[in-house]
């Protein structure tokens, strides 16, 4: 995929070929954001075969046929939030509230309600659990996430575990609704933000992980390394 930009919003000039993993590092508003974004609606246009109003400054490319829509994951804070903005939108669809989402916080909204199509069996799914000690899972019955710590009887709301955890705890869930899967594509605006440096380094270890399995992977950072 390959993605051309020129004089839109803050962005001056960008030509991106996007082949498994594309990192964009750079300072506070150069972009990046937008980039992720500009790349999730193009996919998304591209499969829905209705093409948004033209933007001149815009060129999106594919040499393969795109088959799975893009994955747009930013804050962890999502996961803490997931039952009221899921309300919140069912609420604003079936009452049409002048009330709307951005597509991408919607569509993951969607991905996360999935039911469960993998066990958890699962290699990296097994490796993130060893890691964060416990298991980060979408409760169809209650409608909400809880993480179960190794070790602690009662699972825990989104709200009193760390953005770490939840950060871990998006692959989780992705990866056992089988939403993670070859020829998808996944968006990760500076996932680094809320890790220790060392969970930073593991995190990437996962990223690359997801990217032998035949995802492509845009990360946007603010970090050099």
């Amino acid at each position: 995929m390959r993605l051309k930009i020129n004089h839109f919003q803050i962005i001056e000039s960008a030509d991106i070929q996007f082949d498994g993993l594309t990192v964009i590092a750079g300072e506070n508003d150069t972009g990046k954001t937008t980039i992720g974004k500009i790349l999730f609606s193009q996919i998304n246009h591209s499969l829905l075969k209705n093409q948004p109003e033209k933007v001149n400054q815009i060129e999106f490319q594919s040499e393969n046929e795109i088959t799975h829509f893009p994955i747009f994951i930013d804050s962890p804070d999502f996961l803490s939030k997931f039952h009221y903005l899921k309300n919140t939108m069912v609420l604003s669809q079936q009452y049409q509230l002048n009330f709307s989402l951005p597509n991408e916080v919607g569509d993951l909204i969607l991905r996360i309600s999935q039911p469960l199509k993998s066990n958890r069996r699962n290699k990296l799914f097994h490796q993130i659990k060893k890691f964060i000690h416990g298991e980060v899972y979408y409760d169809a019955q209650q409608d909400k996430i809880f993480y179960k710590k190794d070790g602690l009887k009662p699972k825990l709301d989104m709200y009193q575990t760390s953005n770490g955890i939840k950060m871990f705890g998006f692959l989780q869930i992705l990866i056992l609704n089988g939403t993670i899967k070859n020829g998808s594509t996944l968006i990760f605006d500076e996932p680094e933000i809320h890790l220790h440096p060392l969970w930073q380094l593991e995190y990437a270890r996962m990223i690359c992980s997801v990217v032998t399995e035949g995802v492509k992977v845009l990360v946007t950072s603010h970090s050099p390394y």
